[in-house]
């Protein structure tokens, strides 16, 4: 058997060499006796429209599926404690990263102006999971960074 998408495509094919052979004289609100077997073209507009309906299914039910990951930021400056709403309906892998307060070595040179904001796993006192869409990280002081979200 084809898979649905060739068989769509061989169904238009089929439908395309058949209107171009009809002559052109004719009206289209004249019935077709061009057809051998109308039986048959039923039967294949009927299993194309099946495909056709399988398919719109089976994309309803990917667009529908959640993804297989999803990572979310959520960035924080000068906390000790912050809490998050990640809305994912699970309970998700959290990492804190921050700052170190310095600025790393850029295209002209060292300072604020020669590199990005130098950043490190900060490893938290608690991450408390306060229901499934929610998660609440407590520092051992007031820092800025990100809290970073892996969930499915």
């Amino acid at each position: 058997m084809l898979s649905p998408v060739r068989e769509i495509s061989r169904m238009i094919d089929k439908k395309e060499r058949f209107q171009s052979s009809a002559t052109a004289s004719r009206s289209f609100s004249e019935p077709d006796n061009s057809f051998q077997n109308p039986g048959q073209m039923q039967n294949q507009i009927q299993n194309l429209q099946a495909l056709v309906t399988g398919l719109l299914a089976r994309v309803a039910e990917l667009e529908a599926r959640p993804p297989d990951a999803v990572f979310l930021s959520f960035p924080f400056d000068n906390l000790d404690e912050i809490t998050v709403t990640h809305n994912l309906g699970c309970y998700p892998v959290v990492q804190v990263l921050g700052g170190v307060g310095y600025f790393g070595q850029g295209d002209y040179g060292d300072g604020v102006y020669g590199g990005t904001p130098e950043r490190q796993l900060i490893t938290p006192l608690t991450v408390t999971y306060d229901d499934e869409n929610t998660v609440t990280v407590t520092l051992s002081a007031a820092s800025s960074g990100e809290v970073l979200i892996i969930g499915r």
